[in-house]
Formats: structure tokens, C-alpha cells, sequence
């Protein structure tokens, strides 16, 4: 489901996928913010991680690939650029991140979730979210991470179209979108 919703003033871009698994229901949120930066709330954490910082963490460490996986029309271009780049050096958040690799995003996604805990700790707890609680309809498994960075493009994507007007809000009263 993607929609434009009021926040603080100004409209925003968001998407809502409802991902559930034996009994297991989750929300995930994709929202694109007044910087332009997307955003991703992670079920069962509280705080947001950048799309392409939990994209690479998820094992899609190409930014061509990225690039690829959320880019369906040119006006979108400069929005995922924008977003790969603060990635790596962090310019809007004004600190940077240096985030190249999986390696390099997961040791993010440890310092965000599981900050000031003994490493195992942190290794397994972020290992947990991505497997479980991040999109869990598409696998539990750390091989199944892959297909999930596809699919978190595709939401990204979802929502830059909204952005740009390319689609318009989804209907939730809908009945295909029950």
C-alpha cells in the first residue's frame, strides 16, 4: 500500500507492506523524507535505517545493483544517486557513514540496534531482525536475504512513483487490497 500522508506540515511518501508468517504479523514502512533520503522502519526495533544501507546489509553490496533494483524512470535518478551517495559519505546526516560493503552495513545495523551490547550479541540480534522480522513472508533463512533486498527495492520504488506522480495513493478500501 503506498500513499502520501501529512506529517509535521508537509506531505510525505509512504509505503506499508504487512508481511506475515505462522502467526507472525509485520509492518514494514518505507518512507521517503524531506531530505529525500528513504527510510525503512524494521519491525520489533524502534528507528529507521536508510534503504540502501539495509539493502547492502541484506547482501546487495553493488550500487549498480541498487541502482537497478529501485530506478524505473529517469526523474527517479537523482533521488536513488542521492541516496547511494549518503550511504557511503553521509552528506544531509552531516556524518559519515562509509558504508561500502555488507560487512560494513551490518556493523551499522549493530551499532543502531544493539549499541554498547557484547559483539556476539549484536551479531545475532541483527542477524534475527533480518532473518525473522524484516519481511519474514519471504524466507527465515540468510539465504532468502537476497530476494528481500530485491523486494525492499521494489517498495523503494513504489514510493519514489508515488513522489513523482507516476501512480496515485492505493486504495485501502479496496477490495484487492484487502
Amino acid at each position: 500500500m503506498v500513499e502520501s500522508e501529512e506529517k509535521n506540515g508537509r506531505i510525505v511518501e509512504v509505503a506499508k507492506v504487512y508481511s506475515q508468517k505462522e502467526g507472525f504479523r509485520a509492518l514494514t514502512k518505507v518512507e521517503k523524507g524531506k531530505n529525500g533520503i528513504l527510510m525503512v522502519s524494521i519491525p520489533t526495533v524502534s528507528g529507521t535505517v536508510p534503504v540502501v544501507v539495509l539493502m547492502k546489509a541484506l547482501g546487495m553490496e553493488s550500487d549498480r545493483d541498487i541502482y537497478d533494483a529501485i530506478v524505473s524512470d529517469p526523474r527517479m535518478e537523482n533521488i536513488v544517486k542521492a541516496n547511494i551517495e549518503e550511504c557511503v559519505l553521509g552528506k544531509k546526516s552531516k556524518k559519515k557513514m562509509g558504508i561500502n560493503t555488507t560487512e560494513d552495513a551490518l556493523l551499522y545495523l549493530e551499532r543502531q540496534f544493539a549499541a554498547g551490547q557484547a559483539k556476539e550479541y549484536r551479531e545475532k540480534k541483527v542477524n534475527s531482525l533480518l532473518d525473522r522480522a524484516f519481511l519474514p513472508h519471504l524466507g527465515d533463512q540468510p539465504e532468502d536475504r537476497l530476494k528481500k533486498a530485491i523486494f525492499l527495492g521494489r517498495i523503494a520504488r513504489s514510493v519514489l512513483e508515488r513522489a513523482i506522480g507516476l501512480r496515485k495513493d492505493d486504495d485501502k478500501d479496496h477490495y484487492a487490497n484487502k
